[in-house]
């Protein structure tokens, strides 16, 4: 089969395989494609084939990134330019294909790494998968490092609906889920590269399915052993999340009076419901202005909570002098009115919120969304009804490092506030969702996300949707969460820093062990490994 075009297909592959396309299937075998893509068959190491497979690499990135983030396009392209008038359509393309370029560059490395010592470790079956897996975990981890570093996106996020296996995040965070997808097709390019691609024998072929299907026996076998979502022992919590549908044309538009209009109007959703929630989360940035500081909003927000008897958790942006503006989060009690106390979001978008290295990209600053923001000072959480929460904002649900701040100080649930207005495609929602998910595991804790419009609802500390509510639509979300005392004493968060060191070193052994190995030569196709 002709190699040209495999690292194409493998992209497209991978891409389905993430949240909203549902075909996660694809993950355990489209990186084997690439892999293919990558084999040099007898050719010997040269740098013609380091260039060559180092290309690929950055074009597999490319397909990748630029189909599973296409929603990223029209936003940039269309949306916020509308919105924001600040720059036009066509820069907004460009900021998407730097974006994607970006993330590419990884797999390009990648590619070339895995092009040094594929002849040093192909003899070995066990060493050749296992390097492969330590491998994309060193891609993933250095794709997220520094100021402009990301975490999303990652191959580990198709297999949120695999319960049972994604109980491994628990305990190696999500990135024990991509070493696992790494091993798995290295072995499944191992099996089918015995002999010419495609033309496997009948016993290859029965390996490849017996693989496959000791995957989902494992997950359904998981699966079936996970406790009951509410714990005998344990107490719960009625809270809330306000899906607001409230445009973001609208919040660059509206006056004051405008904006208690539309907070209090949504307020009447409160009526349907049969039980008062503890609270009820606001999305991000619900306020375009410091609540505390305008005291017409604040004494609006007060009466309507005393009214209603509830506490509102709202999003706004805050000032605390004329140039500190943060991403923040307050809390208004009938008793205490307007809290003195904020969380200011910590981990800031950069280019969107901040601009990191003014002196390269200060040419891109004319994506900022408002003012830049001041990261927040500390990891502040809020006491309600007896219960410690913190409310992480927006993208901050992908930072496991965030939420590992928050349980330093003693939360015991937590609801991340976003505004994915700026979203028109589903797809987009759902992989935002996902990393609440990930994070329950990660925490073993309750985690809900509110959002503008959707996704709103709450996971148990399993991964598990509890409840939401669909995308698109206005709504109020009540849900019961839980606070069990059958709840993890130790966390991944834990010990994440010296789990993700471990793998990191077992990746750096494995690299002197296939410098210290002879270069192999590689088996010409129709060659059937023993």
């Amino acid at each position: 089969m002709k190699k040209r075009g495999l690292w194409i297909g493998a992209g497209i592959l991978m891409a389905l395989a993430m949240p909203g396309f549902n075909l996660h299937f694809f993950v355990w075998i489209g990186f084997a494609l690439f892999l293919r893509s990558l084999d040099r068959e007898n050719a010997p190491l040269s740098a013609r084939s380091l260039i060559r497979n180092t290309l690929r690499g950055l074009g597999f990135g490319l397909v990748f990134f630029g189909v599973s983030l296409h929603w990223f396009l029209p936003t940039f392209a269309h949306y916020i330019p509308q919105v924001l008038r600040s720059f036009p359509p066509i820069m907004g393309a460009v900021v998407f294909l730097l974006l994607i370029s970006v993330e590419a560059l990884f797999y390009g490395l990648f590619a070339f790494v895995y092009t040094l010592f594929r002849s040093r470790v192909t003899d070995r079956p066990t060493l050749f998968c296992l390097f492969i897996g330590l491998l994309l975990f060193v891609t993933e981890w250095l794709r997220g490092l520094g100021p402009m570093g990301f975490p999303g996106f990652r191959f580990s996020d198709a297999l949120v609906n695999m319960l049972g296996l994604s109980q491994l995040v628990a305990f190696g965070g999500t990135e024990a889920l991509v070493i696992l997808i790494g091993v798995v097709n290295a072995a499944l390019f191992r099996i089918l590269s015995a002999r010419p691609f495609l033309s496997s024998s009948k016993r290859s072929w029965v390996l490849v399915a017996l693989l496959l299907l000791s995957l989902y026996a494992a997950d359904s076998v998981t699966q079936n052993l996970l406790p009951p979502v509410y714990p005998q022992n344990g107490e719960t919590r009625w809270v809330g999340g306000m899906q607001t549908m409230f445009r973001s044309e609208d919040k660059y538009t509206f006056s004051e009076a405008e904006f208690i209009e539309e907070f209090s109007d949504v307020l009447s959703l409160l009526d349907s419901v049969p039980k008062t929630p503890d609270f009820v989360a606001f999305p991000e940035a619900q306020f375009m202005y410091d609540i505390r500081e305008r005291t017409k909003t604040a004494k609006a927000l007060e009466r309507l909570s005393t009214e209603r008897e509830v506490v509102f958790v709202v999003g706004h942006l805050a000032q605390t002098n004329d140039e500190e503006y943060y991403n923040a989060v307050r809390t208004v009690s009938p008793e205490g009115g307007v809290s003195n106390d904020f969380y200011g979001k910590r981990h800031l978008n950069p280019f969107v919120e901040t601009l990191p290295f003014e002196r390269i990209f200060g040419m891109l600053s004319f994506i900022k969304f408002s003012n830049y923001f001041t990261p927040g000072p500390f990891a502040q959480t809020f006491e309600i009804s007896g219960k410690r929460y913190a409310f992480p904002v927006c993208f901050e649900s992908y930072y496991s490092e965030v939420f590992g701040d928050f349980l330093a100080q003693k939360a015991e649930a937590f609801f991340v506030l976003t505004n994915d207005a700026w979203f028109t495609s589903p797809i987009a929602l759902e992989q935002h969702f996902v990393q609440a998910r990930f994070r329950a595991l990660e925490t073993g804790k309750w985690v809900g996300q509110v959002s503008n419009n959707g996704i709103t609802g709450v996971s148990d500390p399993f991964g598990r949707v509890v409840a939401r509510i669909a995308p698109f639509e206005k709504g109020l979300g009540v849900f019961l969460i839980g606070f069990s005392d059958q709840t993890r004493a130790i966390t991944f968060l834990d010990y994440r820093l010296l789990c993700l060191s471990g793998y990191g070193a077992l990746f750096f052994l494995f690299v002197a062990v296939a410098l210290t190995r002879k270069r192999q030569p590689e088996k010409p196709q129709g060659y059937e490994m023993k």
